[in-house]
């Protein structure tokens, strides 16, 4: 998940983002430990991840910007599962 979450900041080919996900690197290896064990996480993570993936390749930025904020919607839903926010 995290050389994943590296890959896309690389292919952004935009150093602040690059530089974003080193800062927040530990933060974000922390929350997927969290939120791993929760069912369908893995499976759905994976499967936006290749959207996310496949706009990318596809040099698609719109298919690409919906497919991560589907992701994020996601993430947002499971910590609100597992308590970590409100």
């Amino acid at each position: 998940d995290l050389r994943f979450h590296l890959a896309v900041a690389r292919a952004g080919r935009n150093e602040l983002l690059a530089q974003f996900y080193h800062v927040s690197r530990q933060l974000l290896a922390e929350t997927i430990e969290q939120l791993v064990h929760l069912p369908g996480m893995k499976e759905g993570q994976l499967r936006l991840q290749r959207r996310v993936s496949d706009a990318i390749e596809a040099g698609d930025p719109e298919a690409a910007h919906q497919a991560t904020l589907a992701q994020l919607r996601q993430v947002e839903e499971l910590m609100e599962f597992a308590g970590l926010i409100k």
